[in-house]
């Protein structure tokens, strides 16, 4: 399977209501939430430091503010105006966490 499918599936179908509303408060509810993202990437050919990789990196960025952080410190746009932006932003950082597994990866094969 794709990586980046795997993300989704495990990010969006395979996260329940509960995680998403806690994962920020939670550090229970955000490795419960990191444990079930990674089971569809168990049938993707990513190997145990890639996917502890990924798995570190989701739950560090779920589990803090760091793309609200971030869209202070760097977009400087008014939160009023965010709408889905951090939402994408938040994707765009998952994406580039699968994407260093996978040159690093790449690199040591």
């Amino acid at each position: 399977m794709n990586p980046y499918i795997a993300h989704l599936i495990g990010d969006f179908l395979l996260q329940n209501e509960w995680m998403a509303m806690n994962k920020r408060k939670s550090a229970w509810a955000c490795f419960i939430h990191v444990l079930i993202y990674l089971l569809p990437m168990l049938f993707t050919s990513l190997n145990e430091w890639q996917l502890l990789f990924i798995g570190v990196t989701h739950f560090l960025q779920d589990h803090t503010d760091f793309v609200f952080w971030w869209m202070r410190a760097y977009k400087r746009v008014p939160e009023q105006h965010w709408g889905v932006i951090p939402l994408l932003v938040d994707q765009g950082f998952h994406f580039l966490a699968i994407e260093i597994a996978l040159y690093v990866g790449n690199l040591l094969a």
